[in-house]
C-alpha cells in the first residue's frame, strides 16, 4: 500500500520490488481549463493558449470619452475630444465689443460707498463724493445720456462724469470749503466775494437764474460763479 506522505528517510537505492504499473499523473498547481469565463482574471494564469478559443472577437473597449450630446453643457467638459466638431456653425462668432474710457460701465452696484472712487462714465453712483476728483454723479432717468460718455448703460443707474469744458458751470464748494478747492476758477462756484476767485476773475452775484457771462450749461438757482469781466456778454 502506498504511504500517504513521503518517507522521512528516503533510500538512495532502487526499490527491490518495483510495481509493474506506472504511478498516476502528477498533480500540478494549474487548474484545468474552464468553459465558463471567470468574473475576475485568474490568480494562476496558464502560459498555454486556450484549447477552446471563442470564434467572436471581444466587445469594443470602453473609453473615458462620453458620447456627444446635442445640448450644450453649462461648463467646459473635463474630457475634451481631440477631434473637430462634426456639426460646425456656418457663421463666425460676433466680434467682441471694445470698452473705451468713455463707455458707460457698471462697476459697482451695492449699497453704500464704493471701495474706491469711480472714474468718469462708471457707475452706479449716488452722490458726487462717489466720483474721482472734481467729477460729479449724473442723476438720470431711464437711459438719459450722460455728458461726455457713450452707450446707454443700465436704465436708471447713475454714472460719474467730468466737466465737459473749462467754462461749463461747475460747483465745487461754498463759503471757502473745502479749502483745497479755493480760489475758484472760471465758471466755478459757489463764490461769495471776489477774493474767492482766481487771478483776473470776479464773483458774479446772482439773485435767480440769470446767466453768467462767458459760462455755458445750466447753473444752479442762486449760486454765484466766478467769471472773466473782460469777456463781452453774448
Amino acid at each position: 500500500e502506498p504511504t500517504p506522505l513521503p518517507t522521512a528517510n528516503p533510500t538512495n537505492l532502487p526499490i527491490s520490488n518495483p510495481s509493474s504499473l506506472p504511478t498516476s499523473a502528477p498533480v500540478t498547481s494549474t487548474p484545468p481549463p474552464s468553459s465558463e469565463p471567470t468574473p475576475l482574471p485568474t490568480a494562476n494564469p496558464t502560459n498555454l493558449p486556450t484549447s477552446n478559443p471563442s470564434s467572436l472577437p471581444t466587445s469594443a473597449p470602453v473609453t473615458s470619452t462620453p458620447p456627444p450630446s446635442s445640448e450644450p453643457t453649462p461648463l467646459p467638459t473635463t474630457n475634451p475630444t481631440n477631434l473637430p466638431t462634426s456639426n460646425p456653425s456656418s457663421l463666425p462668432t460676433s466680434p467682441p465689443v471694445p470698452v473705451t474710457s468713455t463707455s458707460l460701465q457698471d462697476v459697482f452696484s451695492a449699497r453704500g460707498d464704493p471701495p474706491t472712487p469711480l472714474a468718469d462714465c462708471q457707475g452706479d453712483c449716488d452722490k458726487d463724493s462717489h466720483c474721482e476728483g472734481d467729477s460729479k454723479c449724473f442723476q438720470r432717468v431711464g437711459l438719459e445720456p450722460v455728458p461726455g460718455c457713450s452707450g446707454e448703460g443700465t436704465s436708471s443707474r447713475d454714472y460719474c462724469y467730468g466737466r465737459p469744458t473749462e467754462n461749463t458751470y461747475w460747483y465745487l464748494g461754498n463759503n471757502g470749503s473745502p479749502e483745497e478747492k479755493f480760489p475758484l476758477g472760471l465758471c466755478e462756484g459757489d463764490c461769495d466775494r471776489d477774493s474767492e476767485c482766481g487771478p483776473g476773475l470776479v464773483c458774479f452775484q446772482r439773485s435767480g437764474d440769470e446767466p453768467v457771462t462767458g459760462c455755458i450749461g445750466t447753473p444752479s438757482t442762486g449760486q454765484d460763479y466766478c467769471f472773466d469781466p473782460n469777456v463781452a456778454p453774448s
